[in-house]
């Protein structure tokens, strides 16, 4: 009877100890991890996913840079048109000779021209017909158009970008507190080692492995921490704002059926590469009219500011009606300039379909892989719920001194890795749909 009396109180005060150790142990570490500034996580403001759209359109440089490309299409397609506007030009000449140039006639002297002669000239001209100059407004008309689908390309791209940045940076937080916990479960086996020691109960290998487990606990909560500091910084580039925004929880993507081929040619690029096979059949256009004719019609106004000369006209001004029709005949480079435009319209429409075809192999690849994607994550899931449960079972154990330390060690590690698995399946699943849904000519969700 005292025996077992004695056995008793062996158990009570050890297990009291290793209560007491894992309490004060806990404690300290956890106020440790708190403390440790290669362990703290920069703050930053908070941005949910449509803000950050937003303030890419907005912000991003390389988009800003994109927009200015429509603005030069349209000043070259207001120069098209002005080519077959009215041309109004004024001119004023003043000439000044040595002298006056004077003839003898019948006894009388004439001036045949005075020494200053200011003449001053309006003329109106405008093409009346002209092939070439309405080529020219359709091919700006043309140009205007397909830079506003190169910029509403990059935006689509730039969104998508955005997007998978602040994904990858919702995974990377997720990470570091996945590395978070597993440093507080190591940290917590620490103290049960510790308490076990001190009862003598466990030994100092059990010890000497549960600190390998909280160092490495804290270098891959270091390495997590500094891989989401990069995360952040890479979404702050896109969103052209300083300092490392923070990301929230945003909705996953939602998933997209097979689209048909009409829906994929709705996609800007697609649409670019067809602008392209119009442009270049203009520009052919273009080249086939050097060869119609040029009908001009001008009008002008001429004025005689000084006194005219003896043989001239009492009228100072005089007005002339013009209308001038240019028929080109023959150049050799005007037919090599065809043959160019044509090479370049096969060209155009050779891109077109390869560009189709693309568009219709990225979607089933990308379909593919998003079943993929989302089968790995079923197995990542069903994998860490086991380790979850190993884990908890092998922590049991040890508390109870049924388990061992190397039990427990390889436990956590197999924790850790599902853990980290599972997350990194997760963000995979996110970056196929989000690419399933760009190939498909789709916008993200917001």
């Amino acid at each position: 009877m005292t025996a077992i009396f004695a056995c008793c109180l062996v158990i009570f005060s050890t297990v009291t100890g290793i209560a007491r150790a894992e309490e004060g142990a806990s404690a300290r570490d956890r106020a440790a991890v708190t403390d440790d500034s290669d362990l703290a996580i920069a703050r930053g403001p908070s941005i949910n996913l449509d803000k950050a759209i937003a303030m890419a359109i907005e912000r991003n440089l390389t988009l800003m840079a994109a927009r200015t490309e429509i603005r030069r299409a349209r000043g070259a397609y207001e120069s098209a048109w002005g080519a077959l506007l009215p041309r109004v030009e004024g001119s004023v000449v003043l000439n000044h000779a040595d002298h006056d140039d004077v003839a003898q006639s019948l006894g009388r002297s004439i001036v045949i021209r005075r020494q200053d002669n200011l003449t001053g000239a309006l003329q109106v001209s405008a093409p009346i017909l002209s092939f070439g100059g309405w080529m020219s407004t359709r091919i700006g008309r043309l140009g205007v158009e397909a830079a506003e689908l190169t910029v509403e390309n990059a935006r689509r791209e730039l969104t998508f970008a955005v997007a998978q940045s602040y994904y990858q940076a919702l995974t990377a937080g997720s990470l570091v507190e996945v590395q978070r916990a597993l440093l507080e479960a190591a940290q917590h086996n620490l103290a049960v080692a510790v308490a076990r020691l001190a009862t003598g109960v466990g030994g100092q290998l059990e010890l000497i492995r549960a600190k390998g487990d909280v160092v490495t606990g804290r270098q891959e909560l270091a390495g997590a921490v500094t891989g989401y500091e990069k995360a952040r910084d890479a979404l702050a580039i896109l969103i052209g704002v300083e300092g490392l925004p923070t990301p929230v929880d945003a909705p996953a993507p939602a998933f997209v059926d097979e689209p048909a081929d009409d829906s994929i040619a709705e996609r800007p690029d697609i649409q670019l590469a067809k602008k392209n096979v119009e442009i270049s059949r203009s520009s052919l256009g273009a080249s086939w009219s050097q060869l119609m004719p040029i009908l001009t019609a001008s009008w002008q106004l001429n004025h005689q500011f000084t006194q005219p000369s003896s043989f001239g006209s009492s009228d100072r001004t005089r007005w002339n009606a013009l209308l001038t029709l240019s028929v080109p005949i023959y150049s050799q480079s005007r037919y090599g300039d065809l043959d160019q435009k044509r090479a370049v319209l096969q060209k155009a429409a050779i891109e077109r379909d390869d560009a189709l075809q693309r568009a219709r192999l990225a979607v089933r690849q990308a379909r593919r892989t998003l079943e993929n994607e989302v089968r790995a994550l079923e197995t990542a899931e069903e994998a860490a719920e086991l380790a979850r449960s190993a884990l908890l079972l092998t922590q049991t154990a040890y508390a109870n001194g049924t388990g061992n330390s190397l039990e427990l060690t390889d436990a956590s590690r197999n924790h850790r890795q599902a853990e980290v698995r599972l997350a990194i399946a997760r963000f995979s699943v996110q970056t196929a749909l989000l690419d399933l849904l760009r190939v498909a000519g789709k916008d993200v969700p917001r």
